[in-house]
């Protein structure tokens, strides 16, 4: 008898680069993204996301739509590549 699965396992997220989001994959979100995906740009966790989110602590405005919470892509974008003059929102780096 052969090995044969049953169910196929579902294609993961892609794997995570270590170059920096570009404006293009932003804005290749549409006008708003998920807790998740935005917490992955910002280097935070599923679990911390939502946490945050459900806490009113989430580092960028949130739109609660029914259970679900949105980003704007546009607050992501520009928390991540500031325009010059403007500060900063969120900084990656570590205190």
């Amino acid at each position: 008898m052969t090995d044969r699965r049953r169910t196929r396992t579902p294609a993961g997220p892609e794997p995570p680069t270590d170059s920096p989001p570009t404006i293009e994959d932003l804005k290749a979100l549409g006008a708003t993204t998920d807790v998740v995906t935005a917490g992955q740009f910002l280097g935070i966790s599923r679990n911390t996301a939502y946490r945050l989110a459900h806490r009113g602590a989430f580092p960028l405005p949130l739109i609660r739509v029914g259970a679900q919470y949105r980003v704007p892509t546009a607050a992501l974008i520009a928390a991540l590549h500031p325009q010059p003059g403007e500060p900063r929102t969120v900084s990656s780096e570590a205190p």
